[in-house]
């Protein structure tokens, strides 16, 4: 319902939505006045956005989000159908929000160290490094490991920004480390997996990704989960990056 009306939606609009398709579970139970404490906004502009998108208010909204998560719930997706999932619910994600507040802060930047807390988080830092050689305005350095991040602090300088990648966003000594960069006043950029997460949290932008466990391992031992999307959403970066940069070139 909301891609019929995308053009109409102003900033606020597309973030407010940004935040109930992040955590439609939660919203469900939600009352109109969390919803808008949550992401900044009135009462007024939540039922705003829900005239916009075509329903009567909120009581029809909640509804309608009931009955979606429901079907949702409802169908069993084999491993394919996982993978589809995941990457058309990043796409509407990714729709949905406005990059330019991360672009701003790379604007700013002369280096971009991107850190990820496990492996395929730093196949995508070194990704994103790969990616962002080709519009050659930044040094992107990939931070290897925790054991790096003493020297990284003292390396960067004061408006190079720290990007982190992570699954779940809890990884309790990584968010320790990076807690520190942010303490310096350095910028924080995440890209973590949907939902509330500490790292999130912490971040001055963040970037959400789906993901689901696609094979449950034995106990002691780590669940397999898809992980293209988070490719996605560093391939999206840059395609976004790139328009940025175009419109701010003089005509």
């Amino acid at each position: 319902m909301v891609c019929v009306h995308f053009d109409s939606l102003t900033r606020t609009d597309r973030e407010i939505w940004k935040y109930i398709w992040r955590h439609k579970k939660e919203c469900e139970k939600s009352s109109i006045t969390e919803i808008a404490q949550a992401c900044g906004v009135s009462p007024g502009a939540v039922t705003r956005l829900m005239k916009k998108i075509g329903l009567e208010g909120f009581t029809e909204f909640k509804i309608a989000l009931r009955w979606q998560n429901r079907e949702a719930s409802a169908i069993p997706l084999n491993l394919q159908g996982r993978v589809e999932s995941d990457y058309l619910r990043t796409l509407e994600m990714l729709r949905y929000t406005d990059f330019s507040p991360m672009f701003e802060y790379f604007e700013k930047a002369k280096r971009i160290f991107v850190f990820g807390t496990g492996e395929i988080q730093r196949h995508a830092a070194e990704e994103f490094r790969r990616q962002f050689m080709y519009p050659g305005r930044h040094r992107v350095h990939v931070v290897d490991g925790l054991d790096d991040f003493e020297m990284v602090s003292r390396l960067m300088k004061p408006d190079d920004v720290l990007l982190a990648i992570s699954l779940s966003g809890e990884n309790q000594e990584a968010n320790q480390e990076i807690q520190k960069i942010k303490e310096q006043g350095h910028p924080l950029l995440t890209i973590t997996g949907v939902g509330d997460n500490t790292l999130a949290r912490m971040s001055d932008f963040n970037l959400s990704f789906s993901y689901q466990i696609m094979i449950k391992t034995a106990e002691g031992h780590r669940d397999h989960h898809s992980s293209s999307t988070v490719f996605l959403v560093v391939e999206t970066m840059l395609a976004q990056y790139l328009q940025f940069l175009d419109a701010k070139e003089p005509v």
